[in-house]
């Protein structure tokens, strides 16, 4: 149960800290903008018209979204 809570408060903290809206509409965009963000990413494992593929930035948009999600 601390785990949770911990997550929880680090959610928090992360969404003041990016500045992450309460708006329902507005959150739902953003998770959108943040899916696509990744298939972004991992269009990068076989197209050739991208940089590299990079484990770290996919990592980030992840991140991202999880945060959207728990919101």
């Amino acid at each position: 149960m601390n785990e949770l809570r911990a997550l929880q408060h680090r959610v928090v903290e992360t969404r003041e800290e990016r500045r992450f809206t309460q708006d329902p509409l507005r959150m739902l965009a953003l998770l959108s903008e943040e899916i696509g963000e990744i298939a972004g990413e991992l269009k990068r494992t076989w197209s050739n018209n991208y940089p590299p593929f990079d484990r770290e930035d996919l990592a980030d948009e992840i991140s991202d979204a999880f945060v959207l999600l728990l919101s």
